[in-house]
């Protein structure tokens, strides 16, 4: 593959964890950012990913939905799942028929829609167990190790010899039993540490903290089941082993809510709800959790 090839869409810890691993495999590397200050910054400083007290700086060349001027074998959207509306049909002017998109998002939802939206693209839904922490544009640190799950397909096999040789990559033929397996994790730990006001570990460091957060992931495995999904793995011990091992990390949600911006609690624990309303079944403490965490943003900004 060819330089200059492969897009990330997303500058922050996630898509700046990407693209350090695609620029390791390949000579080269657009990554697409919201405004022309972010552009500047990248082209001072470049992208920094620090791994293991390790300090890397990579430098692709960075665009804009306005300065796009081709189209591209394969894009990592790597936003957040509220973002993929409101660029979904931007998306068109940097794709053609044969373009590869893989959706790392948190939630249900944003690979629903984008699936909807290219039917004749190949799409790859995927889920990261990385921890990776935005410091600035572009820079983040790695704060967890994990994998990198990606949906299996005709084309998976060379999404995984781009990240592997940098990051942990399975592919799965059921990649929709692991979404919502980590949406029932995220729906018991984001929201708890948004209201507790601390890290995940305080999920099981506070047995009020626990009941919660275990009772919103009852809640989603009823939708599973009728759903007709079997998880991987069971969730509530997911739960807690993934709380223990991020216990000194700030959830994602957290962050957002402190910094002012848009959480993904819609396509978290407003999937489960939405979810359970169409199934009949019954989601008091996930619609709680919604109606909390929108309350907090709204206070905070």
């Amino acid at each position: 593959m060819e330089g200059g090839d492969v897009l990330v869409i997303g500058a922050g810890a996630l898509g700046t964890l990407i693209g350090y691993a695609v620029i390791k495999s390949l000579d080269s590397l657009d990554i697409l950012v919201r405004d022309v200050s972010k552009v500047e910054n990248i082209l001072e400083r470049g992208c920094r990913a620090s791994i293991s007290g390790d300090e890397y700086i990579y430098r692709p060349r960075p665009v804009t939905w306005d300065t796009l001027d081709k189209r591209y074998n394969i894009i990592f959207i790597c936003t957040k799942a509220y973002d993929i509306p409101k660029f979904i049909d931007k998306l068109s002017k940097a794709i053609d028929e044969s373009t590869i998109l893989v959706s790392i998002q948190n939630g249900i939802g944003s690979l629903e829609l984008l699936k909807s939206r290219y039917q004749y693209n190949d799409i790859y839904g995927a889920v990261i167990s990385y921890g990776a922490v935005k410091r600035g544009t572009c820079d983040t640190i790695l704060t967890g190790y994990g994998e990198i799950v990606i949906e299996k397909g005709g084309y998976s096999s060379i999404i995984r010899d781009i990240l592997e040789p940098t990051l942990k990559v399975s592919i799965v033929d059921d990649i929709y039993s692991y979404r919502w397996l980590k949406t029932l994790v995220n729906a018991g730990i984001n929201p708890v540490t948004v209201i507790f006001n601390d890290r995940n570990g305080v999920v099981i460091e506070n047995r009020y903290a626990w009941e919660i957060a275990s009772k919103a992931v009852e809640e989603g495995l009823k939708v599973v089941n009728a759903l007709g999904i079997t998880l991987p793995r069971d969730p509530l011990n997911e739960l807690y082993d993934i709380a223990y091992r991020t216990r000194d990390n700030y959830s994602s949600m957290y962050q957002d809510v402190l910094r002012g911006c848009e959480t993904e609690i819609d396509y978290i624990n407003g999937a489960i709800v939405e979810y359970g309303e169409k199934y009949n079944i019954d989601t008091p403490v996930n619609k709680y959790l919604v109606l909390t965490v929108k309350g907090l943003s709204i206070w905070r900004r």
